[in-house]
């Protein structure tokens, strides 16, 4: 577990994954010390969720606020990331992650998928109108998100245009601060649909080029294996059932 010498001692391999599992197992006691007390009245103590901050609040609304009042008892601990979060950590029990999924030692379940639309003010919107994406997609004003440069390719029957995605102006590292400089006129965001669907209702921004589209970022519930998984774990993904209400209904185009 240890290699020691006479000027340090460091943790091998072997030690550090024992010390990893062996949180997780520490853990799992804990749960069955609750599970055990709450038997006879229902799921009650801590359920540790771990999200993108944007897809939490989502899911807040959609799942997770309907499922605390079916079981009172239980205290959802809602950490909002877009790093991705250890999940050997004994205290947390599941996490959504979106895009491909590589990770052995976890259970990864698919329970939905959004598209990436593009959005900006009315002004942007109506100086674009009759425009033709394929001939403008290299050329528009974009906002990104991070200081980098990414690009997003689009589909339109057996069309396919690249929208360059670069902070020409402005940058941010948070969606809805490019939701607010997209408002403010700034440029044109790349956005979840979950996340601007009813700024686009409301009329705050507009969606741009709606007969493109982008691919199905897909959306998974991870969690460790099923003999480490809390009954409240277990009670989620139930509630969850095999897809989230609410993305099916996100994968027709935003009017």
């Amino acid at each position: 577990m240890l290699e020691r010498t006479t000027r340090r001692l460091i943790v091998t391999p072997a030690g550090e994954l024992l010390c990893q599992r062996g949180q997780a197992l520490l853990g799992d006691v804990d749960d069955l010390a609750q599970a055990l007390e709450a038997q006879a009245d229902g799921l009650a103590g801590p359920l540790c969720i771990c999200a993108p901050p944007e897809l939490g609040a989502w899911l807040l609304q959609t799942c997770f606020a309907p499922f605390l009042e079916l079981h009172p008892r239980i205290r959802l601990a809602l950490r909002l990331d877009y790093a991705y979060q250890d999940l050997f950590d004994p205290h947390l029990d599941l996490t959504f992650r979106v895009g491909a999924i590589v990770d052995d030692a976890m259970v990864a379940r698919r329970v939905g998928q959004f598209r990436r639309v593009l959005v900006a003010n009315r002004a942007i919107a109506d100086s674009l109108a009759g425009k033709d994406l394929a001939t403008v997609a290299r050329t528009l004003p974009m906002l990104a998100f991070g200081d980098g440069e990414s690009e997003l390719a689009l589909s339109r029957e057996a069309e396919i245009a690249t929208v360059t995605v670069r902070s020409d102006r402005f940058s941010a590292n948070t969606y809805p601060a490019l939701l607010e400089a997209a408002t403010q006129g700034l440029g044109i965001a790349v956005l979840p649909d979950f996340f601007v669907q009813r700024h686009v209702e409301s009329g705050s921004v507009v969606r741009l080029f709606a007969d493109w589209q982008s691919t199905d970022i897909p959306i998974y519930v991870i969690h460790r294996r099923a003999n480490r998984r809390s009954r409240r774990a277990e009670a989620l993904l139930s509630f969850i059932g095999p897809e989230l209400v609410g993305l099916s209904e996100l994968a027709a185009p935003l009017k």
